[in-house]
Order: structure tokens, then C-alpha cells, then sequence
């Protein structure tokens, strides 16, 4: 798969329509591929990402197992994720919360995991909640209007999860834009979504067209990775709905659940979180 040297020739590449009317089994045979791929190119890729961070920081601290765990695990976990929704929308009834209970007026907590007997062999007595502002409802990705995604990828980690999250979940087309000291293993993630590039829903540009994709009229949403700085520049320049994760700070919010926590609980988890941050 060929690298878009602009970013009028990557967004030239895509067909929002097209994807928007591609049916949940073409939808599920294209997850099956890039699964697939992953495998296939698992290593190459966590070779390149552990290059990348190595010499970010000018010495060899990453290896190949690390950047595995870190890069290729989390897309596996995402793409399975998404295969299982669609298997759920193919046969019918989509996959749900397994609970909703109201916290108050405006919040309710959805438990959304464990879903399946294997999650509770693998993760214990782990339970995930999400927390929503408003009445929970449930959308089918497929509903959603066609739109055109513009991801600007992160600079401190070679991720592609945004690609998967836009394309299944929003139900867009994607441009990927890596940042620069990211463009080779970019090059890697380009072969490895290449079932969708052929159907028009991902493309792939070159790391210095940020400012050019960015700024066209084409482009419906911009997902953004990076610095403040940044951000505040892209919205300056443009009118387009712009999400940014910025600072490089992974806030950990410990929120009420259905009874109050004790200061045992406070400390266990603070403990749990300090420890995870110093991996």
C-alpha cells in the first residue's frame, strides 16, 4: 500500500458512501482480515515501535516483547472487541450493558464487564461501570452518518487504535497521519490495514501534511494526539470539530459506585494505580 504524498490525494482515496452502505458481513470480513495482519506483521511492527522509543530517549530501555504488550496487544483486544459487536449486530440483538442503575438526577453507571464466562476466568472478580451524563441509550454504529476522519497520530507511541475506533464504532472513513518520528512504523500499519484501503476507508499520508489536512473542507472530524500548543493551533485554524487527548497526563478518576468507599479501599487502589504508573 502506497503512502499518500498529499493530503488531497489520501482524502481523494476514500469513499464515506460507499463504507456507509457496506453491509455487517463485509464489515465483519475486513475485521477478520486486519486480525489477521496483525499477526502477520506483529513482529515487524513491535521491532519498529521499540526503535522508535529507543531512540526517543537515546538508549536501549524498550524491547521487542514490551512494545508487543503495549502496541500490537491493545489493537488485537480493539479489533476482537469490535468483531464481537458486529457477530452481536449480525445476529440481531446488539451486545448491552449487563446493568444500568441511576446515580442520581443526571448520572447513571452501566456495568459493562465481565460480558462472557472467558473475561471472568481471565480477569477474577474485575467489573468495569461506565459513568454517563443523561439517559443511557444505545446506537448502532452502522447508523451513524457517513463522515470523513482526519486521526493525527501521537508522537510518544505508535498506535493506530483511533483508526478502529472511527471506522467501526463511528462509522467514518479515516485519514492517518503519524507523527514524524512515527512514519516508519506508519508504514507498517498502512500494510497492515490494507483490506480497508482497498475499499476506500483508510488512507494513509505523509507526516507533514498535518496543516493541509487539517484545514480541508473535507474533513468532518479531526482526531488529535499531542501538545496543547498544538491543539490550540489546529482550532485556530480551522472550523472543524476537533477531539484532542493532550499533555501526555492519563488522569486515573476514582468515582463513587453504589456504596461509599472505605479508606482501605481509597488506599488499596491509590496503591494499584502508583504501582501501574511506574511500569
Amino acid at each position: 500500500m502506497n503512502i499518500a504524498e498529499t493530503a488531497s490525494q489520501a482524502i481523494e482515496q476514500l469513499d464515506q458512501n460507499h463504507w456507509a452502505n457496506t453491509p455487517v458481513e463485509k464489515r465483519l470480513n475486513l475485521l477478520f482480515q486486519v486480525r489477521e495482519n496483525i499477526k502477520r506483521y506483529a513482529n515487524e511492527l513491535a521491532e519498529s515501535d521499540a526503535k522508535m522509543k529507543n531512540n526517543l530517549i537515546n538508549e536501549t530501555l524498550y524491547n521487542d516483547e514490551e512494545s508487543q504488550m503495549n502496541t500490537v496487544v491493545p489493537m488485537a483486544s480493539a479489533i476482537s472487541a469490535c468483531i464481537e459487536l458486529y457477530q452481536s449486530i449480525q445476529n440481531g440483538k446488539m451486545m448491552s450493558g449487563i446493568s444500568v442503575n441511576k446515580v442520581d438526577d443526571e448520572y447513571y453507571d452501566v456495568k459493562v464487564f465481565p460480558q462472557q464466562a472467558k473475561d471472568k476466568i481471565m480477569y477474577a472478580d474485575r467489573q468495569d461501570y461506565i459513568r454517563i451524563k443523561g439517559e443511557p441509550k444505545q446506537v448502532n454504529p452502522m447508523t451513524k452518518p457517513a463522515q470523513t476522519i482526519a486521526v493525527l497520530g501521537a508522537g510518544n507511541y505508535s498506535s493506530a487504535l483511533e483508526i478502529i475506533k472511527a471506522v467501526f464504532l463511528e462509522n467514518a472513513v479515516v485519514i492517518h497521519k503519524p507523527h514524524h518520528i512515527n512514519a516508519e512504523t506508519d508504514k507498517i500499519w498502512a500494510k497492515i490495514f490494507q483490506p480497508l484501503n482497498s475499499e476506500r476507508v483508510v488512507s494513509f499520508v505523509q507526516s507533514d501534511q498535518g496543516q493541509t489536512l487539517t484545514q480541508d473542507k473535507r474533513i468532518n472530524r479531526i482526531f488529535f494526539t499531542g501538545g496543547a500548543a498544538t491543539a490550540k493551533a489546529i482550532m485556530a485554524s480551522t472550523d472543524t470539530t476537533l477531539i484532542s487527548e493532550c499533555g501526555g497526563n492519563n488522569p486515573c478518576l476514582i468515582v463513587p459506585g453504589e456504596k461509599p468507599w472505605t479508606q482501605k479501599e481509597l488506599e488499596h487502589q491509590a496503591l494499584q494505580i502508583v504501582s501501574i504508573s511506574k511500569m
